[in-house]
């Protein structure tokens, strides 16, 4: 650290290829041609690389003969399977941009979503296919639809793999990017607004990164984590497996009845948010399974306590756990122990680690946003070569400070041996079960009540789920005789079950006000001991 109050953590001996990351993964997949590159939990049915390169290349020329160009953005509605990745991996073969939704997804939420690519080609499960065609329709695009189970109506998976020649496959090579600067895949997240954006990646970033995860010191032969297509994780460890020639074990969804299935594989290297970890703790270890192969435990999506991890510690007795922090903006992870820091590792246990190669960190004071040493609570600033491009088609100024630092938003400090530690979100969002949720789509829907004069959503902490959503409410006049349980339940019965009031409702006579007009949450919180 100089005396600035800045970290700079020199960046990796980055050897890029100038014809880009399709490129690059194309490569890897040949030279582990012969290595395992998936496993079905379900089936137990697995795959080479050699394997899952051959539908990659043919479901690339399929998009190219349909006219899919560089630039087209194709989308993704699935959960796990062995052919789930094949898309990501063919968008990266031809230079078009992968935009992923997820099947448990709203038909309002994925309209937002895809409204702001306007794919040209989506791959779906046919359980999504009536929402998929509901939002085609409403946002006007001729749009083609393959579906990778059976579906009459559209053009099933395995026509598209039928689509080409040995020969065409033979002298198949990816599309040279024109600079490592092009947009390589666009990820959706939400921003303190509510309104969810397409964060841009280059090529550039996504060497970087996958790079750092190579380099890590993490060895393992067979990887697992419940993680969606829709997530930034799910592509990070995709490639992270790619270039190391390492397995994935594919379980379809997380089953929070059942969180203990994939275990009976034997992976040694586990992925989880802290809902799925906490969830482990709830439900007990079937005694046939075996975790002394589990030899790294890596926990991501949210801020867990000491005492839970003691509790999950006491489950995975042989392994090392390790909590990584990290943002969609930066693809991937900002923070984390490596092997090599076992030692502190053991003695800081609810540490984040250290910074990543190639990144630059500060902590701002919230209100006069000036450096902050060591043992000082505000927000963590970034500055990095791979982070993102910016927002789809956004203004993405106030992403950045006047300095050029990206603002993660989050409560952050660091130790006198440079370990950082997230204390909380200053964002309005938070997570419940590893999911965002936004206050103001639950808000909207309170406002909607006549009794309802203004409303406000917060994140009540929660031992297993992260936070519940908790409504606050202040009535109109005349409505006094209105009870809290009638609200909730017209609220519950209007959304998603993530977003039901799970933590309650509460009236109160008035919400406190900041300085510029705005419902200042953070004092609310306070007064209300959330």
């Amino acid at each position: 650290m100089n005396k600035t109050g800045i970290i700079e953590v020199p960046g990796l001996d980055y050897n890029l290829d100038p014809l880009g990351y399709g490129h690059f993964l194309y490569n890897h997949m040949i030279n582990h041609k012969h290595k395992i590159a998936q496993v079905d939990a379900r089936t137990r049915k697995n795959e080479t690389y050699q394997d899952l390169l051959e539908r990659c290349v043919r479901t690339a020329l399929y998009l190219k003969k349909i006219g899919v160009q560089p630039g087209d953005f194709i989308s993704l509605c699935t959960y796990n399977h062995l052919d789930a990745c094949v898309p990501v991996i063919s968008a990266f073969f031809i230079n078009a941009i992968m935009s992923a939704v997820d099947p448990s997804l709203s038909l309002e939420d994925t309209v937002h979503l895809l409204q702001q690519t306007k794919p040209k080609v989506i791959f779906a499960l046919s359980e999504s296919i009536p929402m998929i065609e509901s939002v085609i329709n409403r946002i006007g695009t001729n749009t083609t639809v393959i579906v990778f189970d059976s579906n009459a109506s559209h053009i099933p998976f395995s026509s598209v793999l039928a689509a080409c020649t040995k020969n065409e496959i033979s002298s198949f090579s990816p599309t040279p990017v024109k600079s490592l600067d092009d947009i390589a895949i666009v990820f959706f997240s939400s921003g303190t607004t509510g309104l969810s954006k397409g964060i841009c990646h280059k090529h550039y970033s996504l060497f970087c990164q996958s790079i750092n995860n190579a380099e890590s010191g993490f060895n393992f032969d067979l990887s697992f984590g419940y993680y969606s297509p829709y997530w930034t994780v799910y592509v990070t460890c995709l490639c992270t497996s790619i270039i190391t020639g390492t397995a994935r074990l594919i379980v379809p969804k997380f089953d929070k009845f059942d969180p203990w299935e994939p275990f009976y594989h034997k992976p040694n290297y586990v992925i989880l948010n802290v809902f799925q970890s906490l969830t482990l703790c709830i439900f007990p270890k079937p005694e046939e399974v075996d975790l002394s192969f589990v030899k790294v435990v890596l926990i991501t999506g949210g801020v867990i306590q000491s005492d839970q991890i003691e509790e999950l510690q006491k489950i995975f007795v042989d392994s090392k756990i390790y909590l990584l922090y990290g943002q969609s903006e930066v693809f991937g992870y900002l923070a984390h122990f490596t092997p090599k820091d076992e030692k502190l590792l053991a003695s800081k246990r609810n540490s984040v680690g250290f910074g990543r190669p190639g990144i630059s960190y500060k902590i701002v004071d919230l209100d006069s946003r000036m450096p902050l040493g060591p043992n000082k609570i505000g927000e963590l600033c970034v500055k990095t070569k791979f982070a993102m491009v910016g927002y789809h088609n956004m203004d993405s100024s106030v992403a950045w400070d006047s300095n050029g630092w990206l603002k993660t938003g989050d409560v952050v400090y660091y130790d006198d041996y440079g370990c950082f530690y997230v204390v909380e979100r200053i964002k309005e969002m938070f997570k419940y079960q590893g999911w965002h949720v936004t206050p103001s789509v639950i808000e909207t829907v309170l406002l909607q009540h006549p009794a309802v004069a203004s409303a406000v959503v917060l994140g009540a902490v929660h031992k297993y789920d992260g936070h519940r959503p908790i409504g606050i409410v202040v009535l109109k006049p005349g409505y006094e005789n209105v009870n809290e349980a009638e609200i909730q339940n017209f609220v519950d019965d209007k959304v998603e079950n993530r977003l039901k009031l799970r933590a309650g409702l509460k009236f109160v006579d008035r919400l406190p006000m900041t300085a510029s007009g705005k419902i200042n949450r953070w004092r609310l919180k306070a007064n209300l001991g959330i």
